[in-house]
């Protein structure tokens, strides 16, 4: 199995999977060793936002597995819908991680991810990725999903570019907190 360094783009402190234990069909399993001298978890343990983005990084795994011999891809989190957190994981402890692909749409990556510390849930949802790989491919051989700023004026767009008009509409409602 290649290095997570070769399946994902994340690098520490941002890389949240320590290893892959295994990639089979649809479905990959990873672990993330919780460390009290982690700096993202300030102390705590693995809370939520952390959870699902250990999952998503676990989902990047299989499309980085499926990348052999590609230039790399980029996967973007478009949606995290139905998450639970039961419990957290505590220092010390090993995150099993697992995600499965349940769906697939054009560039769209649907997947049900699950997170356990032994037989104790600490995090259970649903994810949609935007998946495209750097030679411009998507993840399934099919015309690549063009995502908001890439190649304007070409192919379909998942958002239409902003214009002129809606771009000082959108600044004119920001508000300042200095």
């Amino acid at each position: 199995m290649r290095s997570i360094a070769d399946l994902i783009p994340h690098r520490p402190p941002w890389s949240l999977v320590d290893r892959v234990l295994s990639v089979e069909g649809e479905v990959v399993i990873a672990e993330k060793r919780v460390s009290g001298g982690d700096p993202l978890l300030g102390g705590g343990g693995l809370h939520g936002l952390l959870v699902i983005e250990a999952l998503a990084q676990t989902a990047a795994c299989l499309m980085g597995a499926r990348n052999e011999g590609r230039a790399g891809h980029r996967g973007y989190l478009v949606a995290a819908r139905g998450w639970k957190f039961p419990s957290t994981a505590r220092a010390g402890e090993t995150v099993t991680l697992t995600a499965r692909k349940v769906s697939e749409l054009g560039g769209l990556h649907g997947f049900a991810g699950v997170a356990t510390v032994g037989e104790r849930v600490v995090g259970e949802g649903a994810m949609t990725f935007a998946v495209r790989f750097d030679d411009g491919v998507a993840a399934t051989d099919r015309p690549p999903l063009a995502l908001a700023g890439e190649g304007r004026g070409e192919g379909t767009s998942a958002t239409a570019p902003a214009t002129e008009t809606e771009t000082q509409a959108a600044a004119a409602t920001r508000v300042d907190r200095g």
